[in-house]
């Protein structure tokens, strides 16, 4: 992907929650993503201030790149690395493990000083948090209480039975499923929305 081709300024979720966020998104609101790329340059247009954390030294670079080439200021982008440990491939995937199971290169990987980024702001600062990265069923965890009252949570590829108990302890939550197709891959996935009360 060539992120200084400002067609690839958009997020990579499905066409209808694309749609979403370009009615939702005002220049007074904060977003955080786990999960960069061209949701990065496109929260930081059309949002107040961005916050994103990148797992991948190389593609944090290419990102930051972009970020510099459109003369990006409103945008606060963290490379965090995961952390190597042998137990990491033995824990189960869940909320308090950090671990992720997307990638096999990632099996014996902590992610906790990643997901847990989030915590350095107050409760209740985003107007959205978009979960897009690795591990994140902890990402969930840990963003809920940080989403403002009548904001939202975003887990893309949320059709993905992986996350299936992380998405059931947010049951209380009025969610929205967009299924369809999107940018840069042919088949359809699931993209979901919860407002945060």
């Amino acid at each position: 992907m060539d992120l200084l081709n400002p067609e690839t300024h958009i997020p990579w979720v499905t066409y209808e929650a694309k749609a979403w966020l370009d009615g939702y998104l005002r220049p007074d609101m904060a977003v955080f993503e786990w999960g960069t790329g061209g949701s990065t340059l496109y929260y930081a247009k059309h949002s107040g201030r961005v916050t994103s954390v990148e797992h991948n030294p190389e593609w944090h670079q290419a990102v930051l790149s972009a970020l510099r080439h459109e003369q990006i200021g409103n945008s606060d982008y963290f490379l965090i690395l995961p952390r190597p440990h042998w137990l990491a491939g033995h824990l189960p995937y869940g909320p308090h493990t950090y671990v992720s199971r997307t990638f096999a290169e990632h099996r014996n990987l902590f992610f906790r000083s990643y997901a847990r980024k989030i915590d350095e702001y107050p409760d209740g600062h985003f107007d959205l948090v978009m979960v897009d990265g690795r591990s994140r069923a902890a990402c969930m965890n840990r963003a809920v209480r940080k989403v403002k009252k009548g904001g939202y949570l975003l887990l893309d590829n949320s059709e993905r039975e992986l996350y299936r108990p992380a998405m059931d302890r947010l049951a209380k939550y009025d969610r929205t499923d967009y299924f369809g197709k999107g940018p840069y891959c042919p088949e359809p996935w699931q993209t979901t929305l919860w407002r945060i009360q």
